[in-house]
């Protein structure tokens, strides 16, 4: 009986278990996945997506600082015709064409780049004067003809050197590191619009074998140095002028020591110079100035009688600042009226208004003179700025009767400045601040 029993209930349980098995799995089985079939992007939607994509990059192109693209303009041409005597062909290992991958940015670097010599500039004409030097030694018979010669060759072709092998005015000097790190710069900016034009995918071209050329380059340019016999007070705290030698700048200008005729250009290039000196602007934050960025400000704690003002510039643009942030640059009136910005400025300005032929600007509405430039071009294009390079002229030529050296031109003011600033005991925090 107890067997009968069991069978049955054995029996009744496998009979449940096989009804009941197919509802566990269905509930246990997980829902079926729901593919959406993709949707093909249309013609028209990728031609508006590529005309943006275009439209933006041509825009940050158009609107780079200018001396990035004229430094840029030229080391990027020269990669494009390497690449194209390279012949690099479409499917190999590395891209084809102009196209930046690491590989060819690092042969292009090290042989065509880093092993030759500068084009043009004052350590081919170092060099020339010294290999002539050392010709006068050799011959000393014809010391005195020889140095003539040596000193005509050295004027005749001091910004032409003339390749060869066989040739011994072929220069022995090669490119210093921040040349080859333009170089690298000028060609990674290629791999950036490329990139976004999705002409290829290649990852950006800073890895190890890039940085380690660049860091045999550095190492060695200390020892180039030397071997040049470079000055050894560039950038350093002698590299510039002193605050004593301000007045004389003044005098030379007061003196029309730059020519005749030329009175309002030396105003102004000195008015510029102060600029950079008194507010430690850049050049590119100097001569954007218009007359509508100026204004005063009291101070009514200041000065002798209590009334004091300070000069301040608004600037929202400059090499720092491409996306219009409000910066500003103050100067107070200087104790010695021939280093005083203040006192360059109202010359400058009684002197356009007055005496130049230039008529008074009309304050009527702002688009009167809000467009009118501080270191305008000239009568003709009161709201054309003045270009750098006459700027830089202006500047050499000032410098040259005032007797300031140093290697740098239009900069020197800035620099020259922030360490007058802290011989006088203004903090550094201070400099810094108007460093930026």
């Amino acid at each position: 009986m107890t067997a009968i029993l069991a069978d049955a209930l054995l029996h009744s349980a496998r009979t449940a278990r096989d009804l009941l098995m197919p509802l566990t799995a269905a509930a246990v089985a997980p829902p079926a996945l729901i593919v959406t079939p993709a949707i093909p992007v249309t013609q028209e939607l990728q031609a508006r997506i590529q005309a943006a994509r275009d439209e933006t990059l041509e825009y940050h192109r158009t609107h780079r600082p200018p001396n990035t693209a004229r430094n840029y303009a030229p080391k990027q041409k020269e990669w494009k015709a390497w690449c194209a005597a390279q012949g690099f062909p479409p499917g190999g290992e590395y891209l084809p064409g102009d196209w930046v991958d690491e590989g060819k940015l690092l042969l292009f670097i090290k042989e065509e780049v880093a092993a030759r010599a500068p084009r043009q500039g004052p350590r081919l004409v170092e060099e020339r004067k010294r290999k002539a030097a050392a010709a006068v030694k050799e011959r000393p018979s014809q010391r005195r003809k020889g140095a003539a010669g040596a000193a005509m060759a050295v004027e005749a072709g001091s910004h032409l050197i003339i390749e060869g092998d066989d040739d011994e005015d072929c220069s022995e000097l090669v490119l210093m590191y921040n040349t080859v790190r333009g170089y690298v710069s000028a060609v990674k900016e290629l791999w950036a619009y490329q990139t976004s034009k999705g002409l290829h995918n290649a990852p950006q071209p800073t890895r190890v074998a890039l940085k380690a050329l660049e860091t045999s380059i550095a190492r060695g340019e200390h020892a180039r140095r030397r071997e040049e016999f470079t000055d050894r007070g560039i950038s350093t705290f002698r590299d510039g002028y002193l605050a004593s030698q301000i007045p004389d700048l003044h005098r030379q200008v007061w003196s029309e020591s730059l020519g005749k005729g030329v009175v309002e250009q030396s105003l102004r290039i000195q008015l510029d110079f102060l600029l950079g000196n008194s507010m430690l602007l850049r050049l590119s934050n100097r001569l954007p100035i218009e007359l509508a960025d100026l204004f005063l400000m009291p101070l009514p704690k200041e000065g002798t009688r209590g009334d004091g003002w300070c000069l301040v510039a608004v600037m929202d643009q400059g090499k720092t600042n491409q996306h219009g942030r409000l910066e500003y640059g103050a100067a107070l009136r200087h104790r010695d009226h021939r280093s005083c910005v203040v006192g360059a400025l109202a010359a400058y300005l009684f002197w356009r208004w007055h005496l130049s032929g230039e008529p008074f600007p009309c304050f009527r509405t702002s688009q009167d003179w809000y467009g009118i430039k501080l270191l305008k071009r000239d009568n003709a294009h009161l709201n054309e700025r003045l270009s750098d390079s006459t700027a830089s002229s202006w500047t050499r030529r000032l410098y040259a009767v005032s007797g300031i050296q140093g290697s740098k031109v239009t900069h020197m003011p800035r620099s020259s400045g922030a360490r007058i600033a802290e011989a006088n005991n203004v903090s550094e925090a201070q400099v810094q601040t108007f460093l930026l």
